[in-house]
């Protein structure tokens, strides 16, 4: 399922309750009211995308106010996830007032009531089963109605890949990610979320996680190198091989990449007169324009002016 709404066609005094529907539809039913209905203004996206459901929002200020008759008449036990990527916000939930400014993530919980004010540019909203996350986080409850601590391990990793999957899932009807995204954001969000408990903060697995990192290094002209052959190797789940590098706020696949065009950058400035296509293919390379793309985006310049400057 894919929604792209907006209130730019709808008349003004329509406008909220427009946008409200689309927003309660898909998430959670709450009584609102916008600060100023004649000039409010609204967007709501939202997709189901390998299992998860996304959604993102902008919206001039406005009030929810889920009461203990929206509890009772429309009954939903979800925790969701927000991430203000900018704007600001007001939660008020399990004994807490928490403002949440640009940059942070927030947790609440449709079976408790809330008041929550609202003025976003860019609001993303994840919805989490509570049948899952009470397995699989068993400290969630702890942090509801707060936001996320930004100091954690995988805080700054999860806010990037949050990004990435919105921008590549909304950019149509058609998403432009591959389903195995969302597993590995669950399970990042799943990592996150736990590692904001000191209690299940797994000890230091640097010996670990350095056998796994030089592994990758020395594999890095496999193409087919990915999560689950680096996990296989080690003999360990994908789900560690995540978490290893979670605590050093990193994914798996980042590594590899970032590590890949390091070593493509180290050829060519020590190698003369070598092919910039082979340098990338013994690098796992497989994509010219891919690499080309990612080379100038990590260190500001092109493969080729590397050639040039240390010829």
């Amino acid at each position: 399922m894919f929604v792209d709404y907006s209130t730019d066609s709808v008349a003004s005094k329509d406008r909220f309750e427009s946008w409200k529907d689309a927003v309660c539809t898909h998430l959670i039913t709450a009584h609102a009211k916008p600060t100023e209905p004649q000039k409010f203004q609204g967007s709501f996206k939202y997709c189901t995308f390998g299992g998860l459901d996304l959604s993102t929002q902008t919206s001039a200020s406005h009030n929810w106010d889920r009461s203990a008759d929206c509890l009772r008449q429309y009954p939903e036990d979800d925790y969701w996830l927000g991430f203000m990527q900018k704007g600001n916000a007001l939660l008020e939930q399990n004994g807490r007032s928490t403002c949440i400014e640009d940059g942070q993530f927030v947790l609440y919980d449709a079976a408790r009531t809330f008041k929550y004010k609202i003025n976003a540019d860019a609001l993303h909203i994840i919805r989490l089963p509570r049948a899952v996350m009470t397995r699989l986080t068993p400290h969630i409850d702890e942090l509801i109605g707060g936001v996320l601590d930004a100091q954690r391990p995988g805080i700054s990793t999860l806010k990037s890949m949050v990004l990435e999957v919105t921008s590549g899932v909304f950019k149509g009807p058609s998403p432009q990610l591959p389903d195995t995204f969302a597993q590995t954001l669950f399970d990042l969000l799943v990592m996150s979320i736990n590692l904001q408990h000191p209690a299940d903060c797994p000890p230091r697995q640097d010996e670990l996680y350095s056998r796994v990192a030089s592994y990758i290094k020395r594999n890095l002209h496999d193409a087919a190198l990915n999560l689950t052959t680096i996990a296989n190797a080690h003999n360990i789940s994908t789900r560690t091989v995540t978490r290893l590098f979670v605590t050093h706020d990193k994914t798996p696949m980042n590594f590899v990449w970032q590590e890949r065009l390091i070593s493509c950058r180290k050829v060519l400035q020590e190698t003369r007169g070598v092919n910039i296509t082979q340098v990338a293919l013994d690098h796992g390379f497989t994509d010219m324009s891919h690499f080309s793309q990612a080379f100038r985006k990590a260190f500001g310049y092109s493969p080729s002016s590397v050639i040039h400057l240390h010829s």
